[in-house]
């Protein structure tokens, strides 16, 4: 719980945030037939993946009030592959009980933006700073951890 002054005294209370991802697709091979997927249709796939385990997956410290994944998705050229990009965006309304909770989120790859909607003031003590830079690092461990795995051994041992 965080802090909020309300009046003179201190109050404990919850964040409720707005919260925005896109969701990356890229052109591959289909799996069927010749030639390639469109990235918007990859990039609508990953955003109902990610949508379908949102709903599904309890975050601890979050409470999800709205979930939308109606945007529009929208396609840039990459400068350095010149391949398109297609990026499926979802918004997030959630009550999280601390800041901490929220930089799970925030350290995504497919985070884009955040919107504090209540509190309009926090105070934030010395204590509360050292454990949101805790879970940073944290999250950051457990990120490279993951992408460990993910890429194999061999890429880190030479």
């Amino acid at each position: 719980m965080i802090m909020i002054k309300n009046g003179d005294k201190m109050e404990r209370g919850t964040v409720r945030a707005r919260l925005r991802f896109d969701f990356k697709g890229l052109s591959r091979p289909a799996r069927i037939f010749f030639g390639f997927r469109k990235p918007q249709e990859v990039a609508a796939e990953n955003r109902e993946k990610q949508i379908v385990a949102l709903r599904n997956v309890p975050i601890q410290g979050i409470a999800i009030e709205k979930l939308d994944g109606e945007g529009e998705i929208y396609t840039i050229t990459d400068p350095t592959t010149g391949e398109d990009v297609a990026f499926a965006p979802v918004e997030l309304l959630v009550q999280a009980d601390s800041i901490e909770d929220l930089i799970r989120f925030a350290l995504r790859e497919e985070f884009r933006k955040i919107d504090i909607l209540e509190p309009k003031e926090m105070f934030l003590s010395h204590y509360d700073a050292e454990k949101m830079l805790y879970q940073v690092g944290e999250e950051m461990r457990h990120s490279r951890l993951l992408n460990y795995r993910w890429e194999g051994k061999s890429k880190w041992e030479g």
